[in-house]
């Protein structure tokens, strides 16, 4: 067709148990989304190379902030929101299983412990940096005047562990298991489906009544369609596209009496 394939921009993967080669009239490059590279057994994996220099690039925007607020409007938006958007945060859903949230946290406890060493968590950073800006400053700055938004006298500091720890309970562990439930459910809808038809219960097709001598047709036939006929199909399909729901938080009555009521904690949550 006189097309040709923007090698720099084009990848293949082949997603299977068995290792195979990738054929060469495809293009040999990765499938990328962000830090992520798709891998062989359908899961996404770390581009660590990558984070690294990402790293880096942080900690010199952070350097050259002249004001605190500078400072965490740099971290919010490049250290959590940029991060969290090239790790695939902003798009989650059921089919990237657990195990993903379990490589956005171990990437995130590596950017705090690059940008921050020896603090480790970014509140400590920010004591730090207060009590060198403002020396007079006496008191302790307690985690909450970090992390709170403005509209409540805070900081507004963005915590990255928060949003992935309250996805962690409805995340699916293993979303395979989702298609190996339909697989096992269509073998035995296709087994019940041939020994009905062969006690006579069931017609070949709207036309044709039950003929002893014709044989029920194979499963690779049976199953030929199901992308465009198939219910469960599209029920597992849609499964697994779900967002995990995060957890609910719990609030005192007397917390949400200081912030205004439920929806004023419902707002404040999102």
């Amino acid at each position: 067709m006189g097309l040709n394939f923007n090698t720099a921009k084009s990848g293949c993967v082949l997603v299977s148990k068995n290792q195979f080669p990738v054929p060469s009239t495809l293009p040999q490059g990765d499938v990328r989304y962000g830090f992520l590279k798709l891998g062989t057994l359908g899961y996404f994996v770390l581009d660590k190379g990558l984070v690294d220099k990402h790293i880096e690039a942080l900690i010199t925007e952070l350097a050259l902030c002249k004001t605190l607020f500078g400072w965490i409007r740099t971290w919010n938006a490049y250290g959590v929101d940029f991060f969290t958007s090239l790790l695939g945060g902003n798009q989650l859903a059921h089919c990237f299983g657990a195990q993903h949230l379990d490589i956005m946290q171990r990437t995130f406890q590596r950017i705090h412990a690059r940008v921050f060493p020896g603090d480790t968590i970014v509140s400590n950073h920010i004591r730090k940096q207060i009590k060198q800006r403002f020396p007079s400053f006496k008191s302790d700055v307690i985690d909450a005047f970090v992390f709170l938004p403005i509209s409540l006298g805070g900081l507004n500091v963005q915590n990255p562990f928060v949003a992935q720890a309250q996805l962690d309970g409805d995340m699916i562990k293993k979303p395979e298991t989702i298609m190996d439930d339909f697989i096992k459910a269509e073998k035995e809808a296709y087994a019940n489906a041939q020994a009905s038809y062969k006690a006579g219960k069931i017609r070949i097709s709207r036309e044709n009544q039950y003929k002893p001598s014709q044989s029920f047709l194979p499963f690779p036939d049976y199953i030929k369609r199901r992308e465009e006929v198939s219910v469960e199909l599209l029920q597992a399909y849609n499964h697994l596209l779900q967002n995990p729901k995060p957890g609910e938080m719990q609030i005192s009555e007397e917390l949400e009496g200081m912030l205004g009521g439920e929806d004023a904690v419902e707002s404040y949550s999102t």
